[in-house]
Formats: C-alpha cells, sequence, structure tokens
C-alpha cells in the first residue's frame, strides 16, 4: 500500500504547484502584454497573420501556450463579420488541433453564407433605397441621381449590416464558448 497523504501534504504539493505557474506567469508577462496587442492589431486589420507569426517566431517555446491563450480569448470575445477571415487563419497558424481545425472549417462555412446573404441584402436595399430617393426626387421635379448620389442616407444599409452581424455572432456563440475553453 501507498503511503496516506495528510491534508496538509496535499495542500503544501498544490501550493508548490501554484507558485510554479505564477512565476512562468510573471517570468513571460511582457510575452504575454505584447500578445494582446498583436491579438488587437489583427482584430482591428492593422496587422496581418503572416506578420503576426513572424513576431510570434521570436518568442520563447516556454511563453507560446499562454500566448496562444490570450489569441483565443481575444477572438473569442471579438470575432465579428469583417475579422473572420483573418481570426481564422490566424489559428490555423497557431495550433494543429484537428478538433479546432474542425471547428474553424465550420465557422469558415458559416461565415461564407453570412456574408453571401448580406451582400445580397445590401444590394437588394440599395437599389430598393435609391428607386425610394428617385422618386422622392422625382415628385418635387428634380430628375436624375446625382443629388441622390450626394445626399445619400446609409441608415438602412447600417441597420441591415447590424442585424447581419447581430445574427452572424448568435451563430458564433458555441464557437466562441468552444474557443474560450480552449484558451
Amino acid at each position: 500500500m501507498g503511503k496516506i497523504k495528510t491534508a496538509a501534504e496535499i495542500a503544501m504539493e498544490k501550493t508548490r504547484q501554484i507558485n510554479v505557474k505564477n512565476d512562468t506567469a510573471e517570468k513571460y508577462t511582457k510575452y504575454i502584454k505584447a500578445a494582446k496587442v498583436l491579438a488587437t492589431s489583427l482584430l482591428e486589420s492593422k496587422s496581418d497573420a503572416e506578420k503576426i507569426m513572424e513576431a510570434l517566431k521570436r518568442y520563447p517555446e516556454e511563453a507560446l501556450d499562454a500566448v496562444k491563450k490570450v489569441f483565443f480569448r481575444s477572438f473569442a470575445e471579438n470575432i465579428n463579420l469583417s475579422n473572420t477571415p483573418d481570426i481564422l487563419k490566424m489559428i490555423h497558424h497557431l495550433t494543429a488541433d484537428e478538433v479546432i481545425l474542425k471547428a474553424t472549417a465550420e465557422v469558415n462555412s458559416i461565415f461564407q453564407h453570412c456574408h453571401m446573404k448580406l451582400k445580397e441584402h445590401l444590394k437588394e436595399a440599395g437599389r430598393n433605397n435609391e428607386e425610394l430617393m428617385r422618386q422622392k426626387l422625382a415628385a418635387e421635379g428634380i430628375r436624375g441621381s446625382a443629388i441622390y448620389r450626394i445626399n445619400r442616407h446609409n441608415d438602412i444599409l447600417e441597420n441591415i449590416s447590424s442585424r447581419w452581424e447581430a445574427e452572424y455572432r448568435m451563430q458564433l456563440s458555441g464557437f466562441r464558448s468552444f474557443l474560450s475553453q480552449n484558451a
């Protein structure tokens, strides 16, 4: 039979494990902070995945797990229709995990569908809005579309975009929680 550990011994072991994790986190704090900046620059389309991966090559191997977690959390919180392709490309650079890659393939198909539908709705709304504006101008005796194009109102287009964005985020809620859990 093995030795039975006392509660104090178990607590000491856990404390040592926590201290090792804290020491590691403190040791790589500057890399984690830099990773947050890199993730934000990708999300805001100020940088691309290839440039970020070049920067990550200079990071110590031991820091990469913590850095990946930072990226995954940022991606889970901030994925939207405009940055999805960059995020998916970055995830493919960061991991070879088949489950995550399969999930990104599903997200890509959702993105393609939503992006196509959004374009169709925006095009249709633009045509409808233009026709309504021309009718209003014609009722006032003004012909042509030059004035319409100068005074164009984007409220309808913004409304459609925001509705599709909300729909997209709802469809990705499972992926976002999955990505957060893997962080």
